[in-house]
This record gives structure tokens, sequence and C-alpha cells, in this order.
């Protein structure tokens, strides 16, 4: 039977997969814009790629983090991935292709 931390992990790691999904789909099309719009979505998916590296590196923390201490770091996860959520989605609205 999973830990509690097994359970969280992997749900936050499903919720990080599925952004990173959608962030490298959006990679690929940057070839497709036009070029006055490529730089701007350009900036934004670079940031993107950094708040997902915080993510798998908060992610680490709180797998390699005891039993006893995971949870105090949860809060600090969640809020990395929502801001990494929140920004795809801007950026996704400024360039037409809402995240679900």
């Amino acid at each position: 039977m999973k830990t509690k931390k097994e359970l969280y992990l992997q749900k936050a790691e499903a919720k990080l997969n599925e952004l990173k999904s959608q962030i490298d789909v959006n990679l690929a099309r940057l070839s497709e814009t036009k070029a006055d719009a490529q730089l701007k979505i350009k900036e934004n998916l670079e940031d993107l790629l950094i708040r997902q590296e915080t993510v798998v590196s908060r992610l680490e923390d709180i797998r390699n983090a005891g039993e006893d201490t995971w949870e105090e770091m949860r809060d600090n996860l969640e809020d990395t991935i929502d801001e990494l959520e929140a920004s795809f989605n801007k950026m996704a609205e400024e360039f037409g292709e809402a995240v679900s």
C-alpha cells in the first residue's frame, strides 16, 4: 500500500507531466508562428521552462525528505505548480490556446 507521501508525489508528478507536455507542444509550434510573435512566445516559454525546473527540484526535495518532514514542503510545491500553471495559462490566453 502506498504511503500518503507516495500518493501525493504521484499526483504532483502527473500534474507536472501534463504541464510539461503542453509546454513541449508549444515549443514545437513556435516555428509555425509569425516572426514578430516568436520572440514574445520564446520569452514566455523560457520562463515556463525555468518554473518547470523549479517544480522538478521541489518534487525531488520532497522525494528525499523524511516521512516526518515532507508535508511541511507540500504547500511550497503546490504554490510552485500553481504558478507554473498560471503562467502557462496566461501565455496560452495571449496566444489563443488556454489550458483546460
